[in-house]
Parts: C-alpha cells; structure tokens; sequence
C-alpha cells in the first residue's frame, strides 16, 4: 500500500480508474474473436465444395458467429450498466447469469446440431447403400460379403 492509502484510510483514485479502463476494453477479445470467425467461415469455404446447401462446416460457424456476436451484445449492455446507470453488482451478476446461459446454449444448439448432422448422415448413407444395392454396382466389402455366401449356396446340389 502506498503511503497516502495507510494515511487518510482511503483507496487512491488510480486504482478505481484503472478498474474502469480494463471494463471500457472487454469488447476486445471479442471483436477479435468476430474476425477470426469470419477468416475461419472463409478458409473453411475455399476447402468445402460448392454446393447449394449449408454444409456442416457452414452452420458450425454461423453458431460461432453467432454466439460471438451475442456475447458482444451482452458485454456493452453490461458495460451500460456499470458506467451509466453505476450499478457494478448488478453488471456481476449479468455477466454471471448471461455466461452460464450462453454456454448451456451454445452446448445444447452444437449437440443438436451435429446430432441432426449424424442422422442426415446415416440416412444419405443407408440411401446411397440401397440405391447401389439395387443396382448391382456394390463390391464385396459395401454388401457385407452376404453375396459370395448366397453364391455358394446356389451352386450346391
């Protein structure tokens, strides 16, 4: 503690006002984080092929985005808070609040997602089986060797 402090009993002024400046630069990382998507949206496009749908790639960062830009919102409505309405424990408990709801929802939204991306998956997979199935372009391995057995059976007299 510096002299002053132990003298008069009472905080300097220097480490309030540093206190705000760190609030005043907590949009930062998060306006970083809003470009990094974007550049991780466009290289993940230059390696997905074109297509006329969203792929999974696609949705993962529009989630990603998304929430980045939510978190934002809540970060200068808190800041509001702290600065002009000179309310800190109500700014907290925001902050608290709005970070265990973001984070339930974003885990909830990206299970649901890949879960909706499995089965879609699974579907156009057992489609395409049974498409080839049905024309006869399938090899060995894609028919589970069933065909070689049913063959043997066939040829037996």
């Amino acid at each position: 503690m510096c002299h002053s402090t132990i003298a008069t009993g009472k905080r300097s002024s220097t480490a309030g006002a540093a206190g705000k400046k760190a609030r005043r630069h907590r949009a930062a990382p998060g306006v970083g984080a809003l470009f990094a998507a974007a550049a991780n949206s466009y290289l993940a496009g230059t390696y997905v092929p074109d297509t006329n749908e969203f792929s999974l790639a696609d949705i993962v960062n529009l989630l990603g985005i998304g929430t980045i830009l939510i978190t934002l919102t809540e970060s200068t409505i808190s800041l509001w808070i702290y600065e002009t309405l000179d309310d800190p424990p109500l700014s907290r408990r925001l902050d608290r609040r709005s970070f265990w709801t973001i984070l339930i929802g974003f885990g909830v939204s990206l299970a649901l997602i890949l879960a909706g991306a499995l089965s879609h998956g699974e579907h156009a997979a057992l489609t395409c089986r049974t498409k080839a199935w049905q024309s006869g372009s399938t090899t060995q391995h894609e028919r589970g060797d069933r065909a070689p057995l049913e063959a043997k059976k066939l040829d037996t007299p």
